[in-house]
């Protein structure tokens, strides 16, 4: 963080690790004013509930649900989570959601019922740009805008980039999020360490600095941090 000038960072906890969040918490305690934890729990369990409100209590400021490894999301549509949603829009808890493309339509109607909540797709809804901007991936993404309470977060570019060196095939993508969102509803995230699977931390940056914006100086402030402490309430 210090090498690439980043104030602030989320570290959420990965998959690796379960739903283990005990390093997330523990390094966000020793560095309270740099690392904001986002946890995962066990929604199997019948006492998902009580772990996400103990974790909160413990400082977790979010909650991130992995749902890219499963053939489906409807699951959630089941009422036992109907208290889970309503947590987190009491509560001012954002949801965070790293889905496939075909589960963007379960999400979108878990928001718009709950529309208090924040919602965060992860990795742009996981686009890869040798679909093109006009796929039907993309374009399940873009009816989300529709929604006030969805943000979309730019991150892990590397990944679904075909332009190794500089991301800029994604520029295209980003752009008409960036139109159908609005500003204010875009955040970045660098995905470290996997951004530097096959690049660098700056490489990430690319898509975004190699664009023609707008109020170019106002507009990254708000992706790079305005809407992340607003978000966050940081």
């Amino acid at each position: 963080m210090d090498e690439n000038n980043v104030i602030q960072s989320l570290v959420i906890t990965p998959m690796t690790l379960g739903f283990d969040n005990s390093i997330s918490l523990e390094v966000a305690h020793r560095y309270p004013e740099r690392l904001i934890p986002i946890v995962r729990i066990d929604l199997e369990s019948p006492h998902h509930l009580e772990s996400l409100q103990e974790l909160c209590g413990d400082g977790a400021r979010g909650l991130r649900l992995n749902l890219h490894h499963l053939p489906a999301a409807d699951f959630l549509l089941d009422e036992k989570y109907l208290k889970l949603w309503s947590y987190l829009e009491s509560a001012g808890i954002p949801l965070f959601i790293h889905c496939e493309a075909s589960q963007l339509q379960v999400i979108y109607s878990i928001a718009s019922k709950y529309q208090k909540m924040n919602v965060v797709i992860d990795h742009m809804g996981r686009i890869a740009s040798k679909e093109g901007t006009t796929s039907a991936s993309f374009t399940k993404l873009l009816t989300l805008a529709e929604l006030p309470n969805i943000y979309i977060k730019i991150s892990s570019t590397n990944f679904f980039a075909e332009v190794t060196d500089t991301h800029s095939d994604l520029s295209e993508f980003i752009s008409i999020i960036w139109q159908k969102f609005s500003v204010d509803r875009l955040i970045w995230g660098s995905d470290w360490p996997f951004s530097e699977n096959d690049g660098t931390y700056a490489t990430s940056l690319e898509p975004l600095l190699s664009m023609k914006l707008p109020n170019r100086e106002i507009t990254l402030k708000k992706i790079f941090h305005s809407n992340f402490k607003e978000l966050l309430n940081v």
